[in-house]
């Protein structure tokens, strides 16, 4: 029997959102008129969170019936997105779906109140006596951030840091590259950021753009439809997410010089997140340093930037401390006992096995709920092509491998003889190496650019290592499926 919700439910569900989509990258609206003058249209749902009975998605048992049917146990969702989060159970988690919910009331409250338009309205852009101190409209930051997949962010302060330094003061670099492996956290990190600029008032406008083309969900990777990248395109999402919609109706010229404008005269801060899927990603970040005038760019990517007015902060494994919390508050998140209650040294062998990586440490805490801690430590290590673990690794290296050539991938090949996180002088490491000069030191600096090697020492005293699940991937068969 399932605990469906009331008549009131739903139609309140619906008006506390304006009656649109509470998917920040949706926010569609759901009701309108239809030929008949006396009828609406409607094509929006009132979705549970948790569902409405045994079996369904993100089901509850601790609920009791008038828990499930009740309105804080719903929301407001058009029917695209309805059937989007009950069919990816593992992204669209219970907490993910609670914070769209409080952000659309949000952003419904502040357009009622008269300091914000909803998405898609003809809104006008603000006038030019306004500053950062004063309420803004509802902007990107509010709509089109990806969903947290955590409760808090564990660690990275130091580098968390390093990004608010340059974004707080104008005068510093204006641009910020979070560069790492893929599943190192540069997302989480480039969100938690814009985060605190939104509770410091540090821009007048968030624009988050995303190419990414897949993630890893439940242990398999899902495609996703990434945009097709075009300068144009993006002139046109900055225009979109700071409510200037006649932006996108201009001509190209006219849209870019109106684009200009709007960056010279207002605080935005741009976000680029996977910046490295964009086969002209230098092109990008010379056009759009063109007009940035008084404002930030921010960009996640697999690969090193290279730009003389570019900080970067590279992002590595969590350090041991960090480590441990983060596979503890996700064992505790996801309500895997096994985790939450292990030992320290447990937690201490996940985080050397993982070297501190995010995304494997999620990826050994999903599979503890199942296997005991040496299988699953044993099945990453022992990376295989017919391995339980192999769409992690090919999430994480393939795209990166196809894109060396044949002496950057001996070299990294050669990398793997030496310990793991502690490397190799330079000398040993060119002793050793099929590579000789003067090849050597351009495949290097490919694989330095790419984070597939982390390099360390002044000039002249260089050392190279390669993250612990680097070494896994390079020492197993994967490389031979990829050949080409």
């Amino acid at each position: 029997m399932r605990d469906d919700f009331d008549v009131k439910t739903i139609e309140t569900l619906a008006k506390r959102v304006g009656y649109r989509c509470s998917n920040p990258s949706c926010r569609k609206a759901t009701s309108g008129p239809r030929s008949d003058p006396e009828k609406v249209l409607n094509i929006g749902v009132a979705a549970h969170i948790t569902a409405a009975s045994e079996g369904g998605p993100r089901y509850d048992a601790s609920l009791k019936a008038e828990q499930r049917s009740s309105i804080d146990n719903g929301m407001w969702l058009c029917q695209s997105c309805a059937k989007l989060v009950d069919n990816d159970v593992e992204r669209y988690t219970v907490d993910v779906l609670r914070e769209w919910k409080r952000r659309a009331e949000e952003a419904a409250l502040r357009a009622v109140e008269g300091v914000g338009d909803l998405p898609g309205a003809e809104t006008p852009s603000p006038t030019l006596q306004q500053t950062p101190s004063t309420p803004r409209p509802l902007d990107s930051a509010a709509l089109h951030l990806p969903p947290k997949h955590y409760h808090r962010l564990v660690g990275r302060l130091e580098e968390l840091d390093r990004i608010m330094s340059a974004l707080r003061e104008p005068e510093r670099k204006p641009m910020v590259a979070v560069v790492g492996l893929g599943g190192i956290g540069k997302t989480a990190l480039a969100r938690e950021a814009v985060e605190l600029c939104e509770r410091e008032n540090l821009f007048e406008w968030t624009v988050w753009t995303s190419y990414k083309t897949e993630y890893f969900v439940a242990e398999e990777i899902s495609p996703v439809g990434a945009p097709v990248y075009s300068f144009d395109e993006l002139l046109s999402n900055i225009g979109l997410q700071c409510v200037r919609v006649d932006i996108a109706r201009m001509p190209a010229e006219e849209r870019r010089a109106a684009v200009r404008h709007l960056l010279a005269t207002r605080r935005v801060l741009i976000v680029v997140d996977n910046l490295e899927t964009i086969s002209e990603s230098e092109k990008l970040v010379a056009d759009v340093f063109e007009i940035l005038g008084r404002s930030k760019l921010v960009v996640t990517s697999r690969s090193r930037v290279k730009h003389e007015r570019v900080l970067t902060v590279n992002l590595g494994g969590f350090p041991e401390d960090e480590g441990v919390a983060f596979v503890r508050e996700e064992g505790r998140e996801r309500g895997i006992a096994v985790v939450a209650e292990a030992g320290r040294q447990s937690l201490v062998e996940i985080h050397r096995v993982t070297g501190g990586a995010p995304l494997a440490m999620k990826l050994v805490v999903g599979q503890m709920s199942r296997k005991p801690i040496e299988v699953v430590l044993n099945a990453l290590k022992q990376a295989s092509s017919q391995g339980s673990d192999y769409p992690f690794y090919r999430f994480v290296y393939q795209r990166s491998w196809e894109m060396l050539d044949l002496n950057t991938r001996k070299l990294l090949v050669d990398m793997s003889v030496f310990p793991a996180t502690t490397g190799g002088a330079v000398d040993d490491v060119q002793a050793v190496s099929q590579v000789k000069t003067p090849m050597f030191w351009p495949a290097m600096e490919n694989l330095v650019t790419f984070s597939l090697v982390e390099k360390s020492g002044p000039a002249g005293q260089e050392r190279f290592a390669l993250h612990p699940l680097t070494q896994y991937f390079v020492r197993s068969d994967i490389t031979k499926e990829w050949v080409c």
